[in-house]
């Protein structure tokens, strides 16, 4: 006759030992055949071999079966969270989308399961279901991360970074848990118009993190900015944008901090960054406010007919996309005696109005003239050179045409971006051919 407690014995010493395999083969044994003589470890260490080597599915079919008798036995209630978090929630979020209840239950389900603590699959979960509701939500659905968001204790939440890779198998530190929460803590409360409890939280986030990963310190500064534009201090938002805008800057932090200038009548210095915005290479689509923000700015300058184009470019941009017309825009136009439908194209008059955004923009930069020396491989950058032995470096996004075009020898005129860094090339942009 078998000696049961001596196979209990043995099937523990190997998962100690992690020989898993052997011990999973007690474990089973046992489970099938001598269940009633099993206690809640005997099941535990059952399912914690089954999900270390990589059988969830199986795992997570003992580990209930051990929680239906010892609900309040928590090594296995771990272990059965982690199950369920393997074959539930670390989905891709097509995969999800097919049965979004069930994702849904079962994140409830692992958060009543276990304590929130650095072994338990609890704050995985919080922030994998933040994930898929930020990549799956035409719009942020602010309000219900939000909610997720307060089911973590900050307290609790781990410091730590850990090496990983990039989306392009390259080496990175990603961010620790309190990093995350407080840049996504940050954006829903600015979404929620809760202004003040975004700068609260942010001024926490500077105090309490010494580094940031992911350019989270961008992100937060970025809410904060606007929340202080937003309960009236653009002067403070202002300072908070000029800490991260640089010459490659996305096209709406620009637009945003243009706002915020002009929240604080600084108007010149607003359509410098509108003008910047403007030039950035993006949809049209997505600069339709944009647009008829700088004809307002114009408008209040006096700049009638200026204004007038930019507020017509931004309606041909709904007309073509077939979106109807805000109210106010709509009045613009007929004030002006503008229609929509008449030449030019919105890509003719955006054409028309860059050498104006040019204007703006480039007013306090020196232009020269020089010659593609070299374009460095796999064709994003490369160096001009000047007739006075100056090399100046330029990212490829920054010349005005056909970038596929551009070869070494060609003549092209560019302003200039003078270094920040010691040691550096001052920076070629907003590059253009010179026609011999």
């Amino acid at each position: 006759m078998e000696n049961i407690e001596e196979l209990k014995k043995t099937a523990e010493s190997l998962r100690k030992q992690n020989k898993l395999t052997e011990a999973i083969a007690i474990y089973e044994k046992l489970w099938l055949e001598h269940r009633d003589s099993c206690n809640e470890w005997v099941g535990w260490g059952y399912a914690f071999s089954l999900r270390k080597m990589k059988n969830p599915s199986l795992a997570f079919q003992v580990a209930q079966q051990v929680y239906e008798k010892w609900k309040d036995f928590a090594p296995n209630n771990g272990v059965l969270a982690w199950c369920l978090y393997d074959l539930v929630i670390n989905k891709d979020s097509e995969e999800i989308k097919k049965n979004e209840s069930d994702y849904f239950q079962a994140a409830s389900r692992i958060l009543a399961l276990v304590p929130q603590d650095k072994f338990s699959a609890y704050a995985k979960t919080v922030f994998k279901v933040i994930e898929y509701l930020e990549e799956t939500r035409n719009i942020l659905p602010a309000a219900d991360i939000n909610t997720w968001l307060d089911r973590l204790d900050k307290s609790k939440l781990s410091t730590e970074t850990w090496e990983g890779k990039d989306d392009k198998g390259r080496p990175m530190t990603h961010a620790s848990d309190l990093e995350k929460w407080y840049a996504k803590k940050c954006k829903a409360y600015y979404e929620l118009k809760r202004f003040q409890d975004c700068i609260d939280t942010g001024q926490e986030a500077f105090s309490t993190l010494s580094a940031f990963h992911y350019h989270y310190d961008k992100w937060i500064r970025r809410d904060m900015g606007r929340s202080y534009g937003e309960v009236g201090n653009p002067k403070e938002g202002i300072t908070l944008f000029e800490k991260f805008m640089d010459d490659r800057s996305e096209y709406f932090i620009y637009f945003e901090a243009a706002t915020l200038y002009f929240q604080n009548n600084e108007i010149e210095k607003s359509l410098k960054y509108l003008a910047q915005s403007a030039l950035v290479r993006h949809e049209l689509e997505h600069k339709v406010n944009l647009f008829a923000f700088i004809g307002k700015v114009l408008l209040q300058k006096g700049e009638k007919d200026l204004a007038y184009q930019h507020i017509l470019l931004s309606a041909k941009i709904r007309a073509e996309k077939d979106w109807k017309a805000p109210g106010d825009l709509q009045s613009l136009l007929e004030e002006a005696g503008m229609d929509v439908n008449t030449s030019p194209s919105s890509r003719d008059l955006e054409r028309s109005l860059e050498k104006y955004w040019q204007s703006l923009m480039y007013s306090e930069k020196r232009q020269d003239i020089g010659t593609i020396k070299t374009i460095v491989p796999p064709g994003k950058s490369g160096f001009i050179a000047t007739g006075g032995n100056q090399e100046y470096y330029f990212r490829m996004n920054e010349f005005r045409g056909n970038s596929a075009s551009l070869k070494p020898g060609m003549k092209v005129s560019f302003y200039i971006t003078p270094s920040t860094e010691p040691g550096k090339r001052d920076t070629a942009v907003n590059i253009t051919l010179v026609k011999e």
